[in-house]
């Protein structure tokens, strides 16, 4: 993540520098830091179904949760 800051980065930006950068050429650290945050974003999905448009979620920073191995 020496890069950059991706723990600021709403969920859309992080998918385009992904996306732009390719997955080929990201950091075992970027690549836990997208997967973390997709996990967040889709559990809160599953919440917002019955409430608020599931698409607002990729306008969002959001929270990457703590993995206990």
């Amino acid at each position: 993540m020496s890069r950059i800051q991706l723990a600021g980065l709403t969920n859309a930006e992080l998918a385009r520098y992904v996306d732009n950068n390719g997955v080929t050429s990201a950091t075992p650290e970027e690549l836990q830091h997208v997967a973390l945050r997709f996990i967040e974003t889709f559990r809160q999905s599953l919440e917002a179904v019955g409430g608020s448009d599931v698409e607002d979620l990729f306008d969002e920073v959001t929270q990457v949760p703590f993995v206990f191995a």
